[in-house]
């Protein structure tokens, strides 16, 4: 899990937190829609590049299912996986 893997750093744990609360706020939806101005914040993330990077890292490292929406108006796709998948 994350204590063990050594390529998770502290932005991306943040991230994840993150996306875990703004995902409770959704009423617990697989998959939810997520727009990285409204995580940014949350995850004390202040660049898009930054948000973007640890983003599409999770889902490399395989904690998170992503789905980026290049829409403004349309948010990206992200589910959790589950504990047995990772």
């Amino acid at each position: 899990m994350a204590e063990q893997d050594v390529r998770i750093r502290l932005s991306h744990i943040g991230l994840f937190a993150a996306l875990l609360q703004y995902w409770r706020e959704q009423g617990y939806q697989t998959p939810f829609r997520v727009f990285s101005r409204e995580i940014m914040p949350i995850a004390k993330i202040s660049t898009r590049l930054t948000y973007c990077k640890y983003i599409r890292e999770l889902a490399e490292f395989g904690y998170i299912w992503y789905e980026p929406s290049f829409k403004q108006n349309q948010g990206s796709l992200v589910r959790f996986l589950p504990p047995e998948l990772l």
